[in-house]
């Protein structure tokens, strides 16, 4: 693509994500290098991701650009509370179900009723996760959805009181940098839980649109979900500040605009500041 664009004398861009530059095995293999110096605008989605390609693949600030990874946004949820905690994403290391299923056996074991949690998605760790919840003896109150429709997913997040996605470090160095369900859960007006790694910061402003704790703590997280669960005001209250930031930040076509402006600056087309 890059060598195609160069030979004919036409500007290239590319976009990357998490996947593309945080494994270890592309810094190791050099895949990332030679696309992010040959292209001539290179589009990321978090201003994380942003200083980490200026610093480990000694890319140009300049050339570097942030269009955030956004969704159109939807109606608040309508369905009755059905599940007290969920989450949803691929079942594997970097979402950190383990640490959640911890978390909410150390709840289990001090809380007066049974709290239901459910997992959508599917992945290589299910056979492991489900063991593991059965080890921790709460397997009759986790349920594991599989994968379903994205509408589906949204139905059942809009069905629950708390979305938790503790995301971590996976030993390939590999990272999710801003799952797009936490800002689907925040749109519909679900109190969310996640980690304070990467970019997600970003997103979920502590103690102010969302709870953050650190990775791979399941006590610290227990204690932030149990903090929502005594206090729905505070629910209310973070709720309310999430659905304004997702609408002011994340919205699709404000972030659309801002590609399309990019591109228009990179072919000349307008008029630089």
């Amino acid at each position: 693509m890059v060598r195609l664009a160069h030979r004919y004398g036409r500007s290239c861009s590319v976009t990357a994500h998490a996947y593309d530059i945080f494994r270890s095995d592309i810094l190791r293999r050099g895949i990332a290098a030679p696309v992010l110096t040959g292209v001539d605008v290179v589009i990321t989605p978090s201003h994380y991701n942003k200083r980490y390609i200026h610093q480990n693949f000694k890319i140009p600030l300049g050339k570097i650009h942030v269009v955030r990874a956004s969704i159109f946004l939807t109606e608040d949820a309508t369905i009755g509370v059905q599940n007290d905690v969920v989450s949803a994403g691929r079942l594997i290391e970097k979402k950190g179900f383990v640490t959640l299923l911890e978390s909410m056996a150390s709840l289990q074991a001090s809380h007066p009723i049974k709290l239901k949690t459910l997992i959508i998605g599917d992945g290589e760790d299910m056979r492991d996760l489900k063991d593991f919840a059965r080890k921790l003896g709460i397997e009759d109150t986790v349920e594991f959805a599989g994968e379903l429709t994205n509408e589906e997913t949204i139905a059942r997040i809009g069905s629950s009181r708390i979305f938790v996605l503790p995301c971590c470090f996976a030993a390939d160095g590999d990272v999710d940098v801003c799952p797009l369900v936490i800002q689907e859960a925040m749109a519909i007006g679900v109190t969310v839980v996640s980690t304070n790694i990467a970019s997600i910061p970003e997103l979920v402003e502590d103690g102010i649109s969302g709870l953050l704790v650190p990775p791979s703590s399941p006590v610290e997280l227990a204690q932030a979900i149990k903090r929502l669960l005594d206090n729905s005001e505070l629910m209310a209250t973070l709720s309310n500040n999430a659905k304004k930031k997702i609408k002011q930040d994340f919205d699709v076509e404000h972030q659309t605009a801002e590609l399309v402006s990019i591109w228009q600056k990179e072919l000349g087309l307008t008029k630089h500041d």
